[in-house]
Protein backbone atom coordinates (compact mmCIF):
# COMPACT_ATOMS: atom_id res chain seq x y z
CA UNK A 1 0.00 0.00 0.00
CA UNK A 2 1.27 3.24 -1.13
CA UNK A 3 2.08 5.59 1.81
CA UNK A 4 0.33 9.12 1.67
CA UNK A 5 2.28 12.32 1.05
CA UNK A 6 2.45 15.03 3.45
CA UNK A 7 0.38 17.10 1.15
CA UNK A 8 -2.05 14.88 0.67
CA UNK A 9 -2.26 13.99 4.66
CA UNK A 10 -2.39 17.88 5.32
CA UNK A 11 -5.46 17.91 2.87
CA UNK A 12 -7.33 14.90 4.80
CA UNK A 13 -6.60 16.71 8.02
CA UNK A 14 -8.15 20.10 6.72
CA UNK A 15 -11.47 17.89 5.69
CA UNK A 16 -11.24 16.52 9.28
CA UNK A 17 -10.85 19.83 10.86
CA UNK A 18 -13.85 21.12 8.32
CA UNK A 19 -16.14 18.40 9.44
CA UNK A 20 -15.65 18.80 13.06
CA UNK A 21 -16.01 22.11 12.95
CA UNK A 22 -19.72 22.20 11.01
CA UNK A 23 -20.55 19.36 13.52
CA UNK A 24 -19.99 21.11 16.05
CA UNK A 25 -21.36 23.96 14.80
CA UNK A 26 -25.25 22.64 13.84
CA UNK A 27 -24.48 21.46 17.44
CA UNK A 28 -24.48 25.10 18.82
CA UNK A 29 -26.81 26.25 16.64
CA UNK A 30 -29.55 23.28 17.45
CA UNK A 31 -28.89 24.45 21.56
CA UNK A 32 -29.54 27.97 20.81
CA UNK A 33 -32.30 26.72 18.72
CA UNK A 34 -34.01 25.03 22.04
CA UNK A 35 -33.34 27.70 24.57
CA UNK A 36 -34.76 29.69 21.99
CA UNK A 37 -38.00 28.04 22.23
CA UNK A 38 -40.52 30.20 23.78
CA UNK A 39 -42.94 28.42 26.28
CA UNK A 40 -45.17 29.47 29.33
CA UNK A 41 -43.45 28.74 32.47
CA UNK A 42 -46.18 27.67 33.89
CA UNK A 43 -47.33 24.88 31.85
CA UNK A 44 -44.17 24.16 29.75
CA UNK A 45 -46.16 24.25 26.69
CA UNK A 46 -45.10 26.06 23.38
CA UNK A 47 -46.86 28.46 21.79
CA UNK A 48 -47.88 25.77 19.08
CA UNK A 49 -48.98 22.20 20.91
CA UNK A 50 -48.40 19.11 18.28
CA UNK A 51 -49.52 16.67 20.34
CA UNK A 52 -52.23 16.36 23.31
CA UNK A 53 -53.06 13.35 25.53
CA UNK A 54 -56.12 13.87 27.32
CA UNK A 55 -57.14 11.78 29.96
CA UNK A 56 -61.26 11.26 31.50
CA UNK A 57 -62.13 9.66 34.44
CA UNK A 58 -65.54 8.49 34.97
CA UNK A 59 -65.88 9.19 39.30
CA UNK A 60 -70.14 8.64 38.64
CA UNK A 61 -69.40 5.69 40.58
CA UNK A 62 -66.92 4.09 42.87
CA UNK A 63 -63.94 2.46 42.08
CA UNK A 64 -62.83 -0.95 43.39
CA UNK A 65 -59.29 -1.28 44.97
CA UNK A 66 -57.94 -3.18 41.98
CA UNK A 67 -59.47 -0.82 39.70
CA UNK A 68 -57.64 2.40 41.27
CA UNK A 69 -54.42 0.12 40.72
CA UNK A 70 -55.03 -0.66 37.21
CA UNK A 71 -55.72 2.94 36.84
CA UNK A 72 -52.53 4.45 38.46
CA UNK A 73 -50.47 2.12 36.62
CA UNK A 74 -52.19 2.94 32.86
CA UNK A 75 -52.01 6.50 33.71
CA UNK A 76 -48.01 6.54 34.31
CA UNK A 77 -47.50 4.02 31.32
CA UNK A 78 -48.78 6.61 29.48
CA UNK A 79 -46.90 9.34 31.39
CA UNK A 80 -44.17 7.68 30.21
CA UNK A 81 -44.85 7.51 26.22
CA UNK A 82 -44.46 11.54 26.05
CA UNK A 83 -42.05 12.98 23.98
CA UNK A 84 -40.66 16.54 25.27
CA UNK A 85 -43.61 19.47 24.90
CA UNK A 86 -46.15 17.26 24.39
CA UNK A 87 -49.19 17.89 26.74
CA UNK A 88 -50.72 15.60 28.64
CA UNK A 89 -54.34 16.56 30.81
CA UNK A 90 -56.24 14.72 33.36
CA UNK A 91 -60.01 15.40 34.25
CA UNK A 92 -62.64 14.07 35.99
CA UNK A 93 -66.16 13.22 35.34
CA UNK A 94 -68.76 14.04 37.69
CA UNK A 95 -72.65 14.76 37.50
CA UNK A 96 -71.69 18.40 37.24
CA UNK A 97 -67.93 19.06 36.02
CA UNK A 98 -69.18 18.58 31.86
CA UNK A 99 -69.61 21.97 31.23
CA UNK A 100 -66.31 24.03 30.18
CA UNK A 101 -64.22 21.41 32.59
CA UNK A 102 -61.34 22.44 33.86
CA UNK A 103 -58.21 19.75 34.02
CA UNK A 104 -57.12 18.84 37.95
CA UNK A 105 -53.72 18.53 35.57
CA UNK A 106 -52.75 19.77 32.52
CA UNK A 107 -49.10 20.39 31.63
CA UNK A 108 -46.42 19.50 29.04
CA UNK A 109 -43.19 17.34 29.12
CA UNK A 110 -40.22 19.59 30.03
CA UNK A 111 -37.91 16.56 29.03
CA UNK A 112 -36.06 13.97 31.37
CA UNK A 113 -32.33 13.53 31.65
CA UNK A 114 -32.38 10.48 29.56
CA UNK A 115 -32.68 12.86 26.46
CA UNK A 116 -30.63 15.36 27.46
CA UNK A 117 -27.64 16.39 25.23
CA UNK A 118 -24.55 15.78 26.60
CA UNK A 119 -22.87 18.42 24.92
CA UNK A 120 -24.91 21.57 25.97
CA UNK A 121 -27.35 20.21 28.76
CA UNK A 122 -27.23 18.72 32.06
CA UNK A 123 -29.39 15.68 32.31
CA UNK A 124 -28.82 16.10 36.49
CA UNK A 125 -30.97 19.54 35.85
CA UNK A 126 -33.03 18.70 33.47
CA UNK A 127 -34.17 15.35 35.04
CA UNK A 128 -34.53 17.63 38.62
CA UNK A 129 -36.88 19.72 36.60
CA UNK A 130 -38.86 16.74 35.30
CA UNK A 131 -39.20 15.30 38.60
CA UNK A 132 -40.21 18.78 41.00
CA UNK A 133 -42.56 20.38 37.88
CA UNK A 134 -43.86 17.53 36.16
CA UNK A 135 -43.62 14.05 37.92
CA UNK A 136 -44.21 15.12 41.47
CA UNK A 137 -47.20 17.41 40.85
CA UNK A 138 -48.80 14.55 38.83
CA UNK A 139 -48.18 11.99 41.09
CA UNK A 140 -50.19 14.04 43.81
CA UNK A 141 -52.97 14.66 41.74
CA UNK A 142 -53.88 10.96 40.99
CA UNK A 143 -53.28 10.08 45.04
CA UNK A 144 -55.90 12.29 45.67
CA UNK A 145 -58.73 12.04 42.38
CA UNK A 146 -59.40 8.08 43.07
CA UNK A 147 -61.59 9.00 46.38
CA UNK A 148 -65.27 7.95 46.41
CA UNK A 149 -67.45 10.05 44.77
CA UNK A 150 -70.91 8.86 43.07
CA UNK A 151 -73.53 10.69 41.22
CA UNK A 152 -77.03 10.90 40.07
CA UNK A 153 -76.02 11.01 36.25
CA UNK A 154 -73.17 10.13 34.37
CA UNK A 155 -73.04 12.52 31.19
CA UNK A 156 -70.41 11.05 29.02
CA UNK A 157 -71.63 12.57 25.61
CA UNK A 158 -71.44 15.96 27.24
CA UNK A 159 -68.46 15.82 28.71
CA UNK A 160 -66.70 14.45 25.20
CA UNK A 161 -68.06 17.31 23.67
CA UNK A 162 -66.91 19.96 25.63
CA UNK A 163 -63.35 18.55 25.53
CA UNK A 164 -63.33 18.47 21.72
CA UNK A 165 -63.96 22.01 21.32
CA UNK A 166 -61.37 22.90 23.17
CA UNK A 167 -58.54 25.36 21.47
CA UNK A 168 -55.36 22.64 22.70
CA UNK A 169 -56.97 20.12 21.73
CA UNK A 170 -58.33 21.11 18.35
CA UNK A 171 -57.56 20.14 14.38
CA UNK A 172 -54.24 22.29 14.39
CA UNK A 173 -52.73 19.90 17.33
CA UNK A 174 -50.96 17.15 15.29
CA UNK A 175 -51.31 13.89 17.67
CA UNK A 176 -54.33 14.09 19.64
CA UNK A 177 -55.50 11.07 22.38
CA UNK A 178 -58.35 10.70 24.11
CA UNK A 179 -58.39 7.97 26.90
CA UNK A 180 -61.61 7.49 28.40
CA UNK A 181 -61.71 5.47 32.25
CA UNK A 182 -65.06 4.87 32.33
CA UNK A 183 -67.80 1.57 32.81
CA UNK A 184 -69.53 4.15 29.58
CA UNK A 185 -72.32 3.55 30.78
CA UNK A 186 -74.11 7.27 30.00
CA UNK A 187 -77.20 8.26 31.94
CA UNK A 188 -79.05 11.62 31.67
CA UNK A 189 -82.42 12.63 31.48
CA UNK A 190 -82.52 12.45 27.84
CA UNK A 191 -80.60 9.37 26.99
CA UNK A 192 -79.79 5.93 29.25
CA UNK A 193 -77.72 3.22 28.42
CA UNK A 194 -79.73 1.87 31.31
CA UNK A 195 -83.33 2.86 29.65
CA UNK A 196 -81.67 2.00 25.92
CA UNK A 197 -79.63 -0.25 24.55
CA UNK A 198 -80.21 0.30 21.02
CA UNK A 199 -77.47 0.35 18.59
CA UNK A 200 -75.56 3.44 17.88
CA UNK A 201 -77.66 3.79 14.53
CA UNK A 202 -80.64 4.09 15.84
CA UNK A 203 -79.49 7.02 18.30
CA UNK A 204 -77.72 9.17 15.99
CA UNK A 205 -81.56 9.10 14.18
CA UNK A 206 -82.84 10.61 17.52
CA UNK A 207 -82.19 15.00 18.35
CA UNK A 208 -79.88 14.54 21.27
CA UNK A 209 -77.48 12.65 18.90
CA UNK A 210 -77.18 16.11 17.28
CA UNK A 211 -76.82 17.78 20.33
CA UNK A 212 -74.12 15.76 21.45
CA UNK A 213 -71.84 15.97 18.37
CA UNK A 214 -68.51 16.22 18.64
CA UNK A 215 -65.21 16.81 16.80
CA UNK A 216 -63.38 14.02 17.32
CA UNK A 217 -61.28 14.30 13.62
CA UNK A 218 -58.52 11.94 13.59
CA UNK A 219 -57.90 11.30 16.84
CA UNK A 220 -56.94 8.44 18.85
CA UNK A 221 -59.31 7.09 21.03
CA UNK A 222 -58.40 4.44 24.16
CA UNK A 223 -61.49 3.44 26.17
CA UNK A 224 -60.27 1.72 29.87
CA UNK A 225 -63.73 -0.43 30.13
CA UNK A 226 -64.01 -0.75 33.70
CA UNK A 227 -66.86 -3.48 34.32
CA UNK A 228 -68.83 -3.66 37.16
CA UNK A 229 -71.02 -6.74 38.55
CA UNK A 230 -74.14 -4.66 38.91
CA UNK A 231 -73.71 -3.62 35.30
CA UNK A 232 -73.37 -7.43 33.66
CA UNK A 233 -76.81 -6.80 32.06
CA UNK A 234 -76.08 -3.71 29.98
CA UNK A 235 -72.34 -4.36 29.21
CA UNK A 236 -70.36 -6.41 26.98
CA UNK A 237 -69.73 -6.54 22.99
CA UNK A 238 -73.07 -5.06 22.39
CA UNK A 239 -72.15 -2.22 24.22
CA UNK A 240 -68.81 -1.52 23.36
CA UNK A 241 -69.82 -2.16 19.76
CA UNK A 242 -72.12 0.89 20.57
CA UNK A 243 -69.37 3.30 21.70
CA UNK A 244 -66.98 2.46 18.54
CA UNK A 245 -69.29 3.37 15.68
CA UNK A 246 -70.12 6.30 17.94
CA UNK A 247 -66.73 7.33 17.94
CA UNK A 248 -65.92 6.46 14.01
CA UNK A 249 -68.60 8.47 13.40
CA UNK A 250 -67.09 12.01 14.95
CA UNK A 251 -64.01 11.14 13.12
CA UNK A 252 -62.23 9.41 15.41
CA UNK A 253 -60.30 5.58 15.61
CA UNK A 254 -60.13 3.40 18.77
CA UNK A 255 -57.17 2.28 18.64
CA UNK A 256 -57.29 0.46 22.46
CA UNK A 257 -60.06 -1.06 24.64
CA UNK A 258 -58.46 -2.45 27.88
CA UNK A 259 -61.38 -4.56 30.26
CA UNK A 260 -60.36 -3.94 33.66
CA UNK A 261 -63.02 -6.00 36.55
Amino acid sequence: MKALSKENKTVIGYIIIGICLVTFGALIISALALKGEAYDPETFCLDEVSAHTMIVLDKTDSLSTSQQRVILNYINKEKDKLKTFEKFSIFILTENTYVNPEPIFSKCNPGTGKNANQLYQNPRKIQMRFDEFFSKPLKEKMNNMLSDNTGSKSPIFEMIRELSLRDDFGDDVQKRTLIIISDMMHHTSKYSHYKNRSTYEYFSKNSYAYEVGANLNAVNVKIVYLFRDKLVPFQGKRHLSFWKDYFENMGAEVAEVRKVR
